[in-house]
């Protein structure tokens, strides 16, 4: 699974993924753009971890990630997936409000 971006100079695997976003000249998100990164990830890897800081907006650009939280019994409750060409609503929501994560992510694929 590949998220979030590179610069814009550079980031041509999300700018196919998010075409939108290439007509962004707001200086502050040109500054935001020049500390992206793109990350490949492992399918079942662990991104989002309950009750941590947001510190990162994922642009999902190939592969899935599970957003779910596990009940009393250890049973997996899963509310959404996110996939290629979305962003994931939880770390949006959090970053917005400045929260802690209230679920916890994994990616599939």
């Amino acid at each position: 699974m590949t998220t979030v971006a590179d610069n814009l100079a550079s980031g041509t695997t999300w700018l196919a993924t998010f075409p939108d976003l290439a007509g962004i000249h707001d200086p502050v998100w040109q500054e935001a753009l020049q500390s992206a990164k793109e990350m490949t990830m492992p399918a079942g890897m662990v991104v989002i971890h309950e009750g941590d800081p947001c510190q990162n907006f994922m642009l999902i650009t190939q592969g899935s990630i599970r957003v779910y939280k596990r009940d009393a019994d250890g049973r997996e409750i899963v509310f959404y997936r996110t996939c290629t060409g979305e962003i994931c609503i939880l770390t949006l929501r959090n970053l917005l409000q400045g929260a802690a994560y209230t679920a916890e992510a994994a990616t599939e694929s």
